[in-house]
């Protein structure tokens, strides 16, 4: 093989390690929002249901996916606990659904109406399973479509409270460092290994 065709092997390798980096995030689910972007959540306003909550500011739509699937059976919970500040109408509209890795919808469900109250409460969805997620093996994200005043406090799944983290940018795993090391180690092996031939007494000249 020439030099040229054992590069193009070394660097096919690389690549083909590469889709093994995946996106870390803070916790078990991913923030994002319409309006402040990833950056304006405190992660303490919505990891406990406490009364301390993420205010939208005017009309806001955030999504909230979630590292693990929900709704994976008819049993299943999704409760968000909510409640309106001090100023707006506190009204929200709620849907839940599942998207690819790409971060195309493949599902979203019909809308679920609410209002928060001041003194706080929660919506509980007990058929999410039923009403779509069962076709992917469940749901993976929900979104909140909210007016100004409305105050997200929490979600659970099925009565554990998500701990939200704020959307990162993808970065290797150590396994995929792992591969990428081992790939330009082999690459170095093989352009050392070619240049030892070269020295020798009567080798063949290297060819393009």
């Amino acid at each position: 093989m020439t030099l040229v065709g054992r590069t193009v092997a070394a660097l096919c390798f690389l690549m083909l390690s590469l889709p093994l980096a995946t996106t870390a995030s803070a916790g078990t689910a991913v923030f994002n929002s319409s309006v402040n972007g990833p950056n304006a959540l405190t992660t303490a306003e919505v990891n406990a249901a406490d009364g301390i909550g993420y205010g939208f500011v005017r009309r806001e739509v955030v999504t909230i996916v979630t590292a693990d699937l929900f709704a994976t059976s008819p049993t299943d919970s999704l409760t968000i606990f909510q409640f309106r500040g001090q100023r707006g109408s506190g009204r929200a509209q709620i849907t839940f659904g599942f998207m690819d890795t790409a971060g195309n919808i493949l599902f979203q469900s019909a809308t679920i109406l609410t209002r928060a109250t001041t003194g706080g409460n929660s919506v509980t969805i007990n058929n999410a399973f039923q009403q779509g997620c069962a076709a992917f093996g469940g749901c993976n994200f929900f979104q909140i479509t909210g007016a100004r005043g409305y105050t997200l406090d929490a979600v659970a799944v099925n009565g554990t409270v998500l701990q939200v983290g704020a959307t990162v940018a993808a970065t290797p795993e150590p396994g995929s460092w792992a591969f990428l090391l081992l790939g330009f180690a082999f690459l170095a092996w093989r352009l050392k290994l070619r240049k030892q031939r070269l020295r020798l007494p009567g080798a063949a000249p290297a060819r393009a």
